[in-house]
């Protein structure tokens, strides 16, 4: 989801009896390779679009605003890197990670092992099974594809370590 319902997700679920969620999530470079083929240097724009409330207030938009300040005159990618480590920071800074009703899955493990992935969430979710139609079948052939960016090293790293971290969070909501 944009990150205008990430940041939110606790309180979304704490409206619905028996809701769980599931945290995706891929390797940043990756993330900021297809966001940069996807919309070239447009997705702020197109983002705020999404992340806005009913009357077109971005209640995000100062922490856009400051990836895109800070970030001047740095690459788009060093943008849309900043933008990930934002998202990807929020199930720590919102205590998603120690909410049992949270599933953090990663796209390397959903497209190695699509229907095993789905299973476990329909479990969690407290379904049995996975529909008759579903599609186990996915595209991973850019999985392993490491794309070169121009990223700064302290953004890397940050990148390295917040998807170590939900990577940890993956391990152990798919072992229970």
């Amino acid at each position: 989801r944009p990150l205008f319902e990430s940041d939110r997700a606790l309180e979304l679920m704490n409206m619905f009896d028996h809701s769980v969620g599931v945290w995706m999530y891929r390797e940043g470079p990756s993330v900021v390779d297809s966001m940069i083929r996807k919309w070239q240097g447009d997705f702020f724009s197109i983002s705020k679009k999404v992340e806005s409330d009913s009357k077109g207030q971005g209640r995000l938009e100062p922490s856009i605003d400051e990836i895109r300040t800070k970030a001047e005159p740095a690459t788009i990618a060093e943008q849309y890197a900043r933008y990930w480590v934002l998202r990807n920071s929020i199930p720590e800074e919102k205590g998603l990670v120690s909410d049992t009703r949270m599933t953090f899955l990663s796209y390397r493990k959903l497209a190695s092992d699509p229907a095993a992935s789905v299973a476990h969430i329909m479990k969690t979710a407290g379904l049995s099974g996975v529909w008759s139609d579903f599609r186990a079948d996915a595209r991973t052939d850019r999985i392993d594809h490491e794309p070169q960016l121009d990223i700064e090293e302290g953004t890397r790293d940050r990148m390295r370590t917040i998807y170590q971290s939900l990577d940890k969070q993956g391990d152990r909501t798919f072992s229970l």
